[in-house]
């Protein structure tokens, strides 16, 4: 029995082995096998059996080919997308959830000055440094807020990375969360977008609306508002500065002679010779032109007077050379101080415009100091208001004639009348030509007044002529209608189109004119 009892365990045991054991063990090595790195091309489950062993391998085998194509298509994914990281002109620098750095490109290799295999999982705000492009302070890095609040952070500010080697690259930062569906931070992405070319156009930009293209100074529009911030600090401060308006005298005799090209030189020299005279403090503006401004910080009147008279000093012993032919010039300077009870840069720069003016009808070459006071400056600033008050008048044709009679002395008849004009003001009331006629010659409107008085008078001897009566005209001209060559032909069409009563027309021409041409 005991005899019968061994040979049916060993028989049962050779069918167990076959039926359990065997393909057990062949199945753990195949594993083993998978385990250390083999792919189901190498090796694989025997799914041929048609038991539960054969349908478990064929199982395994699939699920295991599935993993191994996905794990295939990750890597796949994951090779693209650092390629693209790679090749992007954005820098990317990727953290896990404690801001220790996991990836970054090669732009942003180039940016911190140190390769990713010395950073790699290291603390990011160790080495990327943020600061402040105008100030050149370091700010915080806000890496760590982004992963404690789990929000989007942009830098809208100017801001630049600072380089190992002290290098600035001016940038705009976004740094975003990374987190999962259920929205675990599992880290952070930080994207830095390069805007020197950006930076360097709006710096140009900037500079040209701000700077006069040929001189390099400030233009008109940065002095206004340089002169309205000094203005603001002493309304503020008490501070005390000065004006001084330069215009030059005889500056056109050198574009016409020699050409702009000449005149541009002589204004480039002249400005590099101006600024030697002047402070760091002080601010030296092409207007316009020939027209000049220096704005004199914290500089009382008295010490601004010397200033502008070493200005005017300096640009009398100026000598220009163009070829063979040397010019010298002058200038004149209207200087004003910038007090607290002005208004506005416009009120101070009109003022100097004035004070300037003055210094030229004195003989030019000279320093004027305005002064609320002073009678030429009254004058001025009355011709000023007038000159507005005549461009409306002829808007709003607020002009009248009035026919003086020019009576004989033998029969008192009078068929011949000199035709005056007269200016209506706003409350219907009338300004004599003495007050508006002066300052509409020295602002260069007589022109557009005599067109207008022409017109009227063509009208009136028409009107005259329906009537029955034969009346002659006298009409006075000024010189600078005289001087303009469209004026003569304007004249010749008006006299034109009223035909025979043309010959009844005379023009008169002061006697400023005649001694002036």
């Amino acid at each position: 029995l005991g005899f019968v009892l061994l040979v049916f365990g060993s028989i049962f045991k050779s069918v167990l082995d076959r039926i359990l054991s065997i393909p057990l063990s062949r199945m753990v090595e195949t594993a083993r096998e998978i385990s250390s790195g083999e792919t189901l091309e190498e090796c694989s489950f025997d799914g041929a059996r048609d038991d539960e062993f054969g349908y478990v391998a064929r199982f395994i085998n699939k699920a295991v080919q599935r993993m191994q194509e996905s794990q295939e298509a990750s890597f796949a994914a994951k090779e693209l997308a650092e390629v693209t990281l790679q090749s992007i002109g954005d820098g990317v620098v990727t953290t896990d959830r404690d801001g220790q750095v996991g990836f970054m490109n090669p732009v942003v290799e180039r940016m911190f000055g140190v390769p990713l295999k010395d950073v790699k999982g290291k603390p990011l705000r160790e080495f990327m440094f943020i600061v402040d492009e105008e100030s050149g302070k370091e700010v915080k890095n806000p890496i760590t807020q982004c992963l404690h609040e789990n929000r989007s952070i942009e830098l809208d500010r100017k801001y630049a990375i600072q380089s190992t080697d002290d290098r600035a690259y001016p940038v705009e930062i976004t740094i975003s969360p990374i987190a999962d569906k259920r929205g675990e931070v599992h880290g952070a992405v930080i994207v830095l977008h390069d805007v020197r070319e950006a930076r360097a156009l709006q710096r140009e930009l900037s500079y040209q609306a701000s700077h006069d293209p040929l001189t390099g100074l400030f233009n008109r529009r940065e002095f206004d508002r340089m002169l309205q911030h000094a203005l603001e600090h002493t309304k503020r401060d008490d501070e005390e500065h000065a004006l001084c308006y330069l215009d030059l005298d005889q500056f056109k005799i050198i574009n016409d002679t020699c050409g702009h090209a000449a005149g541009d030189e002589l204004l480039q020299k002249l400005t590099a010779t101006l600024r030697g005279k002047l402070r760091k403090a002080d601010t030296l503006s092409r207007l316009g032109g020939d027209e000049f401004a220096v704005l004199l910080a914290h500089c009382p009147i008295e010490r601004a007077i010397q200033v502008a008279e070493s200005l005017r000093a300096q640009v009398k012993d100026f000598r220009f050379v163009w070829g063979d032919k040397s010019f010298q010039i002058g200038v004149s300077v209207g200087l004003v101080p910038v007090t607290k009870e002005q208004s506005c840069a416009a009120e101070i720069l009109s003022a100097a415009d004035m004070a300037c003016y003055v210094a030229k009808e004195q003989g030019r070459n000279r320093v004027h100091v305005y002064q609320l006071d002073d009678e030429n400056m009254r004058r001025r600033r009355n011709e000023m208001g007038m000159v507005s008050a005549v461009r409306r008048a002829l808007v709003e044709d607020r002009f009248e004639l009035f026919a003086q009679p020019i009576v004989s002395t033998r029969d008192k008849s009078a068929v011949h009348y000199e035709l005056l004009i007269r200016m209506r003001d706003e409350e219907s009331g009338y300004v004599s030509p003495g007050a508006f006629l002066p300052a509409a010659e020295r602002y260069q409107l007589m022109s557009e007044i005599d067109r207008w008085v022409v017109e009227e008078s063509m009208r009136l001897l028409l009107d005259q002529e329906r009537c029955g009566k034969d009346i002659f005209v006298s009409i006075n001209l000024s010189g600078q209608s005289l001087s303009e060559e469209s004026f003569r032909d304007d004249i010749l069409k008006k006299l034109d189109r009223i035909g025979p009563c043309a010959t009844r027309v005379c023009f008169e021409s002061t006697e400023t004119a005649a001694v002036n041409n």
